[in-house]
């Protein structure tokens, strides 16, 4: 492996002396992507980013340029978000994220991020929804969803009234 690595940099004309700073692990890391038109880029996204961060930053490239869509400037620019979340946040995170790689037919973290965000922009906030719903159908979806229990739908008015 870290021959074919070697090859593939003394064939691309890349010194040694540009990629040394980042060291073998990122040199391996970006090594799949790497070339000597966008090698200054790869070494500053390397410089800024671990090694296990800049891996799926290798990945998440390497799956846009896989799509025909994808292929304009800006989805080449790779930003990096950080989050810290609660274990039921990460639970529910994680959840998400696995539906939608299912749903988008991807296997990449990134792609399918950006699949859910895409979907809650095309779609309406509920509070959207009910001001173009005819009160007569939030009544009939509400007795519907009750019943007969007056009980549970008496506690949730007096909840928000």
């Amino acid at each position: 492996m870290l021959v074919d690595i070697y090859n593939k940099l003394l064939n691309s004309g890349i010194p040694w002396a540009k990629l040394e700073p980042i060291g073998w692990n990122k040199v391996h890391a970006v090594a799949k992507v790497l070339t000597a038109e966008n090698a200054d880029h790869w070494i500053e996204v390397a410089k800024t980013q671990n090694c296990p961060t800049l891996i799926e930053t290798v990945k998440a490239y390497i799956a846009h340029a896989a799509d025909p869509a994808l292929t304009d400037e800006t989805s080449k620019t790779i930003v990096n978000k950080h989050f810290k979340l609660h274990a039921d946040q990460s639970a529910t995170v994680e959840a998400a994220l696995e539906k939608a790689k299912e749903a988008s037919g991807t296997d990449v973290g990134a792609v399918a991020l950006n699949y859910i965000c895409l979907d809650f922009l095309g779609g309406q906030t509920l509070a959207q929804l009910l001001k173009t719903i005819d009160p007569t159908a939030i009544g009939t979806a509400i007795k519907q969803a009750f019943g007969d229990n007056k009980q549970a739908l008496a506690a949730i008015v007096g909840a928000v009234a």
